[in-house]
């Protein structure tokens, strides 16, 4: 889904993510609200700038290209930068706001409230979603089932606590639960049982 603000900002929201804006940007500053995963295109205007609160977090902007991934059931909000420069920093007062380029991803966390930015040459799979892509490096069965569930609107239950142990390397369509589940099923020994409610 594609959201078209009133200055001529566009965001692209992922599953089961909302975001909170005003018809129309009345005051020298334009913010939104957001809850899930969202890529923007914000139009430059260094005069007014573009604020997002998500998670805990609040990133300000000029004019550039941007994913969030601010789920309230997530333990980390993780902002991931393609182009121009923003500042992000605790939702708070007198708090240190740490400048972002292009390429690096900043992680933070709720639990510690700490923010780490850290340069990731696969900074543009944060944002595959977008082109109907899920990539995951690195990331544990548990992670990876979570991010299907929310995707596809099902529910999973991991039976053998050893294969929580289990990561992964894959890209798989967004749009095709049972391709990814049988690439799952291609790199570690598991199976699964489909269950529908009565």
């Amino acid at each position: 889904m594609v959201v078209l603000l009133s200055d001529g900002s566009r965001v692209w929201l992922n599953a089961d993510s909302k975001l909170t804006y005003p018809e129309q940007f009345v005051t020298d500053e334009r913010k939104v609200t957001l809850e899930g995963e969202a890529y923007f295109e914000v139009k430059s205007n260094p005069d007014n700038p573009f604020y997002v609160t998500a998670g805990g977090i609040q990133i300000r902007v000029t004019g550039t290209c941007f994913n969030v991934l601010a789920y309230p059931t997530d333990s980390e909000v993780v902002t991931t930068l393609d182009e121009g420069e923003i500042s992000i920093g605790r939702y708070a007062k007198n708090t240190t706001f740490y400048t972002m380029h292009p390429g690096q991803t900043a992680v933070y966390s709720k639990s510690e409230n700490t923010c780490k930015v850290l340069t990731d040459e696969y900074y543009k799979d944060a944002s595959g979603w977008r082109d109907g892509r899920l990539i995951f490096r690195n990331t544990s069965l548990e992670s990876v089932l979570k991010v299907l569930s929310r995707q596809f609107d099902v529910s999973f239950k991991i039976e053998n606590d050893k294969a929580r142990s289990f990561t992964y390397n894959l890209a798989c369509k967004s749009n095709d639960l049972g391709n990814a589940l049988k690439m799952i099923q291609s790199i570690t020994p598991v199976s699964y049982t489909h269950l529908t409610l009565p």
